[in-house]
């Protein structure tokens, strides 16, 4: 309790020594992150409560407590130099201190290079028993080929390697992470859009990044480098084929995007001067923003025209019924933003909700 200081409007006190060995707390803890809370000893949180906005403030006591001070470390500054680049459509977006080399291809891949669905998530339900006729196939599975395996869609970029080295020689302080959803003119179609934002040790070398990342995606998307030249229009490089990329290099910082509008907002805000304090990682979800995109979407994905009522004969959706309804619920928080530091030992997260009246 002397670790967290002033009390807030109500305050949870947590003994994780005593907390992580109990079968609840293994089977609710819905983050199911139960090796990394071994690693503390204690937890308290401080809830305080405004008109405006609830601010949660939690204090993590290590326990082998690391020396580290946050204010002191690049990193951490870098984190808190990136902040002033998020725009105020952002729908999501996250800045993560001094990620590893794989951390950030893994990001880059995923996000804008090579995009694609994830492992599912293990069920812990069991499987159902067919008790029809035994019948497998249909008269429509007549040019399903049985003897050949199926095509498998890639999975990484082809070529990390080059990827590794440019960022070896320069390793990056923070990466941002920072996504946007847009309803196209036709108002069916909604579109996310990304833009990643690499905050170097040193100024980046464009010879050098341009070459490295054509090479990544190059043997995914053609032959004899079709489509895989940079054009350069107005300081940012696009690639001249169908695939969305674009590549800007300002001293320390390297934009990629798959949107050239949401690249050019963030650019714009290159200039502004930070406010935030150093920190390991910030994150922000503006839910005010995604909440239409969202129902959107999801009644498409789910082909649902209608939300889910007692008398639609059916059972609610997943997506569009049930975590839109939970939207709904919640439609007068307007944002979430979350600040994690380190200081001699503790660990300090600070979550704020803004509330929209």
């Amino acid at each position: 309790m002397a670790a967290a200081g002033q009390p807030g409007d109500l305050r949870m006190v947590l003994n994780i020594d005593k907390i992580v060995p109990s079968p609840y707390f293994r089977s609710y803890w819905i983050q199911q992150n139960i090796s990394e809370m071994k690693a503390y000893s204690a937890a308290i949180s401080d809830l305080n409560l405004s008109r405006m906005e609830y601010r949660e403030d939690r204090v993590l006591l290590e326990k082998t407590p690391s020396e580290a001070t946050v204010s002191e470390d690049a990193g951490a500054q870098a984190v808190a130099a990136l902040v002033p680049l998020v725009p105020a459509e952002a729908g999501i977006y996250q800045i993560q201190s001094r990620p590893s080399a794989d951390a950030t291809v893994a990001l880059l891949e995923t996000k804008l290079l090579a995009p694609h669905i994830g492992p599912g998530v293990a069920s812990q339900i069991a499987p159902q028993v067919d008790l029809s006729n035994g019948a497998a196939g249909g008269a429509g599975d007549m040019e399903t080929r049985i003897d050949q395996a199926r095509p498998e869609a890639p999975t990484q970029v082809a070529q990390p390697d080059a990827l590794k080295a440019l960022l070896a020689g320069n390793p990056v302080q923070a990466a941002m992470n920072v996504q946007q959803t847009s309803v196209g003119p036709d108002g069916v179609f909604v579109r996310i859009h990304t833009t990643v934002v690499l905050l170097g040790r040193f100024d980046w070398d464009e010879s050098s990044a341009l070459p490295a990342l054509a090479k990544a995606v190059g043997p995914m998307l053609t032959t004899n480098s079709l489509g895989v030249n940079w054009r350069t229009q107005s300081g940012v490089n696009e690639l001249d084929g169908i695939w969305d990329l674009s590549v800007a290099v300002r001293g320390k910082y390297l934009f990629l995007s798959d949107d050239s509008s949401l690249l050019a907002q963030i650019m714009a805000r290159l200039q502004r001067k930070t406010t935030e304090q150093p920190a390991t990682f910030v994150a922000g979800f503006n839910h005010a923003a995604a909440r239409a995109p969202y129902d959107l979407l999801t009644a498409v994905l789910d082909d649902q025209s209608a939300p889910w009522t007692a008398n639609a004969g059916r059972a609610p959706s997943f997506l569009s019924d049930n975590l839109g309804s939970l939207s709904s619920a919640l439609s007068r928080v307007s944002s979430e933003k979350l600040v994690v530091r380190h200081s001699g030992g503790k660990v300090l997260q600070t979550v704020t909700y803004e509330w929209a009246n």
